[in-house]
């Protein structure tokens, strides 16, 4: 059971809640604890990690709870522009541990109730023991150069104006290098080469893990596919769209384009 030292972030629906201080929301660790909500079970609440010496459980909560002035729920999402370093992966792991529960409420085989293994983290079947782990599937993202360009492009799912590097999920029986060149051929109908590994990251929108490569254009005429993107450009260092959050491995990609020809994308 969750005890007086314990801190929580607590979810309700997809937002989380953060508290409002000059201006700017930051994700109350210490100021809040589970003892702000009534009626937390050990069926919705899940251990996150230790940090800055306190122990942490994201709260999956039933309905938003009453709080006061300087609180409110905003999308985890939303957060991860202004959250940055080990907060943010706070957030993100929360997320992900959230959507794994309300998708693991009854077993995938024989349809019973699940409950929570006290040992690891995971769900158990009542009916054929079944053991349930959080699930993430695979995809690639790939910064792509040319010249003193990069190609970015901009998905109808994504906030106004933003624009990202190409991605997409990996298919069955593919390598990631495979992956990366299909969904680019896809995508955008050109042709890369020289693909390096830069990074992976666990992305809980909904539940993937990212593998990153930085890769160069080989040859192709740009062909947008307009079912997957609105628009995808060439943009030279100094004349960049509004970028991902700094908390994505896409905006860590391009921030490492940049700080390579001693830039930065600060502005943005």
């Amino acid at each position: 059971m969750l005890s007086e030292n314990d801190h929580c972030l607590f979810f309700w629906d997809d937002k989380l809640l953060t508290q409002q201080k000059d201006l700017n929301c930051v994700i109350p660790l210490g100021e809040v604890k589970h003892d702000t909500c009534l009626g937390i079970t050990q069926e919705n609440y899940y251990f996150l990690g230790n940090f800055e010496n306190k122990t942490i459980y994201v709260v999956n909560l039933h309905s938003s709870i009453k709080i006061n002035t300087h609180h409110l729920f905003l999308p985890a999402r939303d957060l991860l522009t202004t959250v940055e370093g080990e907060r943010s992966k706070l957030i993100l792991r929360a997320k992900q541990l959230i959507n794994w529960h309300r998708s693991s409420l009854y077993c995938g085989s024989c349809g019973s109730p699940t409950t929570i293994s006290s040992i690891e983290i995971a769900k158990i079947c009542t009916h054929c023991q079944k053991i349930i782990y959080p699930a993430s599937f695979p995809a690639v993202i790939v910064l792509i150069e040319h010249g003193d360009k990069i190609l970015l492009a901009r998905s109808p799912h994504f906030p106004k104006g933003v624009y990202s590097t190409l991605a997409g999920f990996v298919e069955a029986g593919e390598s990631c290098e495979e992956a990366v060149k299909r969904e680019v051929l896809e995508e955008v109908g050109i042709i890369v080469k020289d693909l390096k590994y830069f990074g992976s990251q666990s992305w809980p929108f909904p539940n993937s893990f990212m593998v990153g490569f930085k890769a160069h254009y080989e040859s192709g005429q740009m062909c947008i596919n307009d079912k997957e993107l609105e628009d995808a450009q060439w943009f030279s260092r100094e004349a960049l769209p509004n970028l991902p959050p700094p908390a994505s491995i896409a905006r860590h990609m391009i921030d490492s384009f940049l700080v390579k020809n001693n830039l930065n994308s600060a502005q943005n």
